[in-house]
């Protein structure tokens, strides 16, 4: 009897496991605010951001935590409702004490209503856990879009998640680098606005709220009184739209009203430097978020802001040091990552490259060597910092380093292999009867034949940074 308890014991654990492993595995991705707040370690977050794309497009968590040791979290759902983001709010309760909640506000002028936008009931509903907030948010997000009782119930039931998701699953959904992004969603890229754009719908014209928005702003005063917690209402940088900024000026005046401060960054270009020539990503001139440049902007802002204004308790002595120091290091190696891939000077690439793999742990590089004489003085200075001299240039050569250090080198071998799991790539250098073949998930990556190919591999971000050729004039091959 004892035994076939324990194995039925067993067979349910075992169970339950799978279960959560394939549901973490299934669920949307393109919105990890939510599922990725469950994994952190309990009351270790500060400071919580709330609110739609404009917020996890403007708050970079690595930068508070790296700069002003600020442990916080981006809680958004992409085309977020005041209501969903009350709910998520309320929801962060239940394993996190915050001493700061930051709320976004760009949806007191945006509204997303209609089964047009069916989508946005979806991603803000279908990953928060089975429970009364789950459900009263559900009500909302349905109601406010006008759906039908079958869109509720297939929500209710995880449906499109555990009936549909596996069709469409990608790499993707197994990795982690959405979880090191603390929710930030990061971007190097670039449109330009005119002066002209940026200013066409200013307005110091005073608006009406909708009561339905009142109604969930003063909820989220009572929360956050009722559990001791400061608030702040703000607006990120972007192209104002028609309308726009009637609603802000009233949400401004309502937080007035209810001494909540209120930062509006449209009305603060000037104050922190913002460019919209420069700081604005690429999304088919949309105006509507801005990169890595712009982010840096608002998230130091805010970093000095709080630094000012509250004391925190450091809640991330609970346990969460090990993780914001991951975050850190994840954005530590996206800015280097970003810096060596639009290197076009070859001196400059190889000095870059060697100090990325000689101080920075992570990094896996491949230097090949193949029929080229070089005579570039510094090139070849470069390339002896790490074995790599005039003798092995003339006869060729293979060399893989991994922190710097020599792991693998084909010389003196016509046949050979290396392979490497690399997370979610396969890598593999072969050598056969003197010729060789760099494979990167089964397809051939060699950039060119006379000269070196080099290939780098970060394993903080499981991302493949750079694969070049350096042909025998010197050239970047790209």
């Amino acid at each position: 009897m004892g035994k076939k308890f324990l194995k039925i014991t067993l067979f349910i654990c075992l169970l339950i496991a799978g279960l959560s492993y394939t549901y973490s595995v299934l669920s949307l991705k393109m919105q990890p605010g939510l599922p990725n707040m469950y994994k952190l370690e309990k009351n270790s977050v500060d400071v919580m951001f709330y609110g739609s794309s404009h917020c996890n497009y403007t708050i970079n968590n690595a930068i508070l935590w790296k700069d002003y040791g600020i442990a916080s979290y981006d809680m958004v759902g992409g085309g977020q409702n005041l209501g969903s983001t009350y709910y998520y709010m309320e929801e962060t309760l239940k394993t996190q004490k915050p001493a700061l909640m930051a709320v976004e506000l760009v949806f007191t002028s945006w509204r997303r209503t209609g089964l047009e936008d069916g989508g946005n009931i979806y991603r803000n509903t279908i990953n928060m856990h089975w429970s009364k907030t789950f459900f009263e948010n559900l009500n909302y997000a349905v109601d406010l879009a006008e759906g039908s009782e079958e869109i509720k119930e297939a929500i209710a039931l995880k449906y499109p998640v555990t009936h549909t998701r596996y069709s469409d699953l990608t790499e993707a959904d197994f990795e982690r680098d959405g979880y090191l992004r603390g929710g930030y969603n990061p971007s190097w890229t670039k449109d330009h606005y005119k002066e002209s754009e940026v200013k066409k719908f200013m307005s110091d014209e005073i608006g009406e709220l909708r009561e339905d928005d009142k109604m969930y702003l003063e909820k989220m005063i009572d929360l956050t009184d009722k559990n001791d917690i400061e608030l702040i209402f703000f607006i990120s940088p972007y192209v104002l739209r028609e309308g726009d900024a009637p609603y802000f000026n009233a949400a401004e005046q309502f937080a007035e009203e209810h001494n909540i401060p209120f930062l509006n960054f449209n009305k603060m270009y000037d104050q922190i430097g913002f460019d919209f020539d420069n700081d604005m990503r690429a999304e088919k001139h949309a105006g509507s978020h801005m990169n890595n440049f712009g982010s840096a902007k608002v998230t130091n802002y805010f970093g000095e802001y709080i630094t000012e204004n509250y004391t925190l308790p450091n809640l991330w002595k609970n346990g969460g040091q090990e993780y914001f120091d991951a975050v850190a290091q994840y954005w530590e190696h996206m800015e280097q990552n970003y810096e060596i891939s639009r290197l076009n000077n070859t001196n400059e690439y190889l000095e870059y490259m060697i100090t990325l793999m000689q101080n920075h742990k992570g990094y896996m590089v491949m230097v090949a060597v193949d029929g080229a004489g070089f005579n570039d003085e510094e090139l070849l200075t470069s390339l002896k910092k790490i074995g790599i001299g005039q003798a092995e240039l003339g006869t060729g050569g293979h060399w893989i380093f991994l922190d710097g250090e020599a792991q693998f080198s084909s010389q003196g071998k016509d046949d050979f292999l290396y392979y490497k799991e690399l997370e979610n790539h396969k890598f593999a250098l072969q050598g056969i009867n003197g010729n060789w073949n760099f494979m990167l998930d089964k397809e051939k990556s060699g950039k060119i034949t006379d000269g070196l190919n080099i290939f780098v591999y970060d394993q903080i971000t499981e991302k493949i940074v750079d694969k070049i050729g350096i042909d025998s004039t010197g050239k970047i091959v790209r």
